[in-house]
């Protein structure tokens, strides 16, 4: 699940930002606080990120950036949207030690939105009386258009006003019975956002009272969408409606001439975030208000509201040059710099906007101050207190930084087998490290070794782990080296059972029988380090079987090794499909999954991880996958 840096759930934060696709040459033009953007997001096939290599132990410490995307070369991890793909070492992935709960198979806690059709027949019932409009009181406007908006900014560690953290206990934030994250929870009375109506009375405290419950219904509005239980243009719609309600609400709330200092406030973001809302659903009479409002709040003295106009104002900017409006990048800079001006408002939407604005430059021509940008980001946030923002920062300075491209030319030569390229490797590597941030580089180095080891490349590894162990002076953080450590013996564990018997001594059956080598003597045997949580194994599964299934009677044989933690989902997995060969998991009931003793003499750390073994029973090849297993098989066979 995404989650903003505070560390809750993105769809509950208006100030998560999401950049609208206004076409063109580039992808982003104003931030909104997009609520209609969580709906898409949730309802589309089960979306996963390219899976990175992270140490055990080392989240913290190192990059979760890949390597082979940054260079430029595809390399897919866990992607359960194409598991109907045929399975090629490129797109079948890995898991890691580290990275058991964050696989689609690994959290058990949440699973793929349900189409609006699965859902029960209580909830839908419920979802249907949901999306009725209730009749308002009090005059209020009719529903118009719906929500999207610049994206705002607070402070870390402060609440935005009128807006209540989704932490907190607010009746009706999570429909009953559900779990945020989880979806197809029933509920058995109406949420808020179909049961809100404007108040009788506009005195300020009623006004106020409202506001607050009009944020609550839109965060409510935001689960139920998230979890597929509302169909999108009721979703659109009750959103509009509310965002009317709110509008209208924060508009008479600033015509009062008795409010303190904290209502103004509350009452200035309201109208903003309720006019940028229903600017980014298409409301085009919002739209303008928002840019005359921007100009308003943008003279408020108020260093937030201020600060978040300005972030609307940087993206009136892009949209300018991108739209063909402005044909001088020069506002757009002076946006940047406005936006990055105050220390006290650099984070995660800052950089991401930033970052986006420069990507715009750097496609619309202007190289040089794109660069410029690159650099002074980098300067900004290399010191940054949240190691995913300094992290993110290091990767906005890199990932158009010549050194990179050197890196980029030199992986493709790998991937070519070119004679010069491991020469070409190993001077890119060098480069990166004195040209760019060093600490953090060498760092991104160490974290991308498992990545490029596992795509079949354990001599390039090799080389990138000297080049790294020749800078470790670089990283300061000494519990950082010694997981750095780890991970280099580990690798070189991997690398040394090349050539050498295996003893698979200390494994039994699922009925507990050992393990009986003599049984595969004179065979080829592909031995599967997997587990039922890891996604790229379970895509690799059908590729194995493919092999097994054709290759079987040629004397090839296939033995399982499951990492699980706990049989009982190994059992509920054999429960839903069988695998035609023995799987094993360790005699040591106290020394299982990762801690297993095969596992940690052969320095596994993660996988799927893939041992071929010829007919003389030694180690002939490591990471053999995809498309390449057969005709790997098929070699040893001969």
């Amino acid at each position: 699940m995404l989650r903003d840096g505070r560390g809750l759930p993105c769809y509950y934060w208006f100030e998560q930002p999401k950049p609208v696709n206004c076409g063109g040459i580039g992808q982003i033009a104003i931030f909104h606080y997009s609520l209609l953007a969580r709906f898409h997001v949730a309802n589309a096939p089960y979306p996963t990120p390219p899976e990175t290599f992270s140490s055990k132990g080392l989240s913290k410490q190192l990059f979760r950036i890949a390597l082979l995307s940054l260079v430029g070369i595809s390399f897919v991890g866990c992607d359960s949207g194409k598991k109907d793909e045929e399975i090629k070492a490129g797109n079948s992935g890995y898991a890691v030690a580290d990275d058991k709960g964050t696989t689609p198979a690994a959290d058990k806690n949440e699973t793929s939105p349900p189409a609006t059709e699965n859902i029960p027949a209580a909830a839908q019932d419920l979802a249907n009386k949901a999306a009725q409009q209730p009749t308002t009181s009090g005059g209020t406007p009719a529903a118009a258009p719906t929500p999207n908006t610049p994206a705002t900014s607070t402070p870390a560690g402060s609440t935005p006003a009128g807006s209540t953290p989704a932490a907190s206990t607010t009746a009706g934030s999570t429909p009953a019975g559900a779990t945020p994250g989880k979806t197809g929870g029933v509920v058995n009375e109406a949420p808020s956002f179909a049961t809100l109506t404007y108040p009788t009375s506009e005195e300020s405290t009623d006004l106020i009272a409202f506001l607050i419950k009009a944020d609550t219904a839109v965060r409510d509005l935001a689960v139920w969408g998230s979890q597929g239980m509302v169909p999108e243009a009721q979703f659109r719609a009750q959103g509009a409606r509310i965002l009317e309600l709110k509008l209208t609400a924060a508009t008479k709330l600033l015509e009062k001439k008795d409010l303190n200092e904290n209502d103004l406030r509350l009452a200035r973001k309201a109208k903003l975030q309720a006019l940028s809302q229903l600017s980014g659903l298409g409301d085009v009479k919002a739209n303008d208000a928002l840019r005359a409002y921007v100009d308003e709040v943008i003279t408020s003295g108020d260093p937030e509201l201020v600060h978040n106009a300005r972030l609307m104002q940087l993206g009136y900017a892009a949209e300018a040059l991108m739209g063909g409006k402005s044909k001088d990048p020069n506002e757009l800079l002076s946006r940047i710099d406005e936006v990055l001006s105050d220390e006290n408002y650099r984070g995660a939407v800052e950089l991401m906007q930033v970052r986006q604005a420069t990507g715009l430059l750097e496609q619309m021509g202007y190289k040089e101050q794109a660069t410029a940008v690159r650099q002074k980001v980098g300067k900004l946030f290399e010191n940054s207190k949240d190691p995913n923002l300094a992290n993110a920062a290091w990767q906005i300075l890199a990932e158009q930084h010549p050194a990179t491209n050197a890196m980029r030319d030199a992986m493709q030569a790998v991937m070519k087998g070119e004679a010069s390229a491991k020469e070409q490797l190993k001077a890119a590597a060098e480069r990166m490290i004195a040209e760019l941030p060093p600490e953090r580089t060498v760092m991104f180095l160490v974290s991308q070794i498992v990545n490029v080891e596992f795509s079949g490349q354990p001599e390039a590894a090799s080389i990138m782990v000297d080049v790294a162990t020749a800078n470790l002076d670089k990283i300061q953080d000494e519990a950082a080296k010694a997981e750095v450590a780890k991970l280099f013996e580990g690798f070189k564990l991997r690398q040394g059972i090349v050539g050498k018997e295996v003893s698979f001594a200390g494994l039994v059956d699922t009925a507990g029988k050992p393990l009986d080598w003599n049984a595969y003597a004179g065979k080829v045997v592909l031995v599967d380090f997997w587990a039922t949580w890891c996604q790229p194994c379970l895509i690799e599964l059908p590729n194995v079987e493919k092999a097994y299934a054709s290759l079987k009677d040629k004397g090839f044989e296939v033995i399982g090794v499951n990492l699980d933690d706990d049989v009982a989902d190994l059992q509920a997995f054999f429960k839903q499909k069988t695998l035609p060969w023995i799987t094993y998991r360790s005699s040591d009931t106290t020394k299982i999954g990762f801690e297993m003793p095969l596992a940690k003499e052969l320095g596994v750390q993660a996988i799927p991880f893939v041992l071929l073994i010829g007919k003389d029973g030694k180690v002939a090849k490591l990471h053999v996958r995809g498309e390449g297993l057969i005709p790997a098989i098929e070699e040893l066979l001969k």
